[in-house]
């Protein structure tokens, strides 16, 4: 099945990441953590997580407060709660507070 290129964990591994992504809106570090915890090497690990750039990280922040968030944050609790948010889904501060003032400006 190896031969056959069933079994590789490159491919475990972007498939997961982006089903991570896509279906809970994981981060890049959560995403990290359970692969690492699943036993894929730290170069497949950086090879499928560092495609993402900043910009490509950010969207997907933003998309996950478009689909979680009903208001826009207008006070510093608020801002909060979503920093919050993001962050437990696994994405570094510096993407949840570009994400959060990208989603507040609209």
């Amino acid at each position: 099945m190896v031969a056959d290129g069933y079994l590789s964990d490159q491919r475990f591994a972007a498939l997961y990441a982006e089903d991570r992504r896509a279906i809970d809106g994981w981060g890049n570090e959560r995403i990290i953590t359970n692969l690492r915890e699943a036993g894929v090497s730290t170069e497949i690990i950086d090879s499928v997580v560092g495609s993402r750039g900043h910009a490509d990280q950010v969207e997907d922040a933003i998309r996950v407060l478009d689909q979680r968030v009903s208001v826009r944050p207008s006070d510093e609790r608020e801002r909060e709660r979503a920093l919050g948010m993001l962050a437990r889904r696994g994405y570094s501060l510096e993407i949840a507070y570009d994400a959060v003032r990208a989603f507040e400006r609209g």
